[in-house]
């Protein structure tokens, strides 16, 4: 096949087979853009105008999906380390509690890091979702619990 090439487009926006008049046209310029107009969700009806959608607008469309693929990560690795009833516990220690405090600055900097990134899907920067390097929390809810109790 060669290109530039037209393809044209029923008033949905799907492709019509080879020969057909639609209501549109789009002209692809090489055999990725004959294949991505296939996908009526790569193309953007400006009036009488289909185009391709920028590589933005395709971005900014995947942005929900990627903030929440990103909270679950960020809720699943904090949650599977401290859960809500040692959330609890530590919640509020007096400063005297070390371990207690320990492991609020652990959460904080975790969280830290998913804000961070969050900012990052949002200005379509490039990042890397790494909350194994965390590590474990730095008390466990037992040792928490002993130091709260001798205070």
């Amino acid at each position: 096949m060669e290109y530039p090439k037209d393809r044209e487009f029923d008033e949905n926006k799907m492709p019509l087979k080879e020969g057909l008049v639609g209501a549109y046209v789009l002209s692809c310029v090489d055999a990725s853009e004959w294949n991505m107009s296939g996908n009526p969700n790569a193309t953007v009806l400006e009036g009488d105008t289909l185009r391709f959608k920028t590589t933005e607008e395709l971005y900014t469309e995947t942005i929900p999906n990627l903030k929440a693929s990103l909270k679950s990560q960020a809720m699943a690795y904090s949650l599977n380390k401290v859960d809500a009833y040692f959330a609890g516990l530590i919640d509020g220690s007096p400063v005297e509690a070390t371990k207690c405090l320990a492991v609020q600055a652990w959460l904080d900097t975790l969280w830290g890091y998913y804000y961070t990134l969050k900012v990052k899907i949002d200005t379509m920067e490039s990042y890397e979702i790494d909350f194994e390097q965390f590590g474990e929390e730095p008390y466990s809810y037992a040792e928490c619990k002993a130091e709260l109790d001798s205070l």
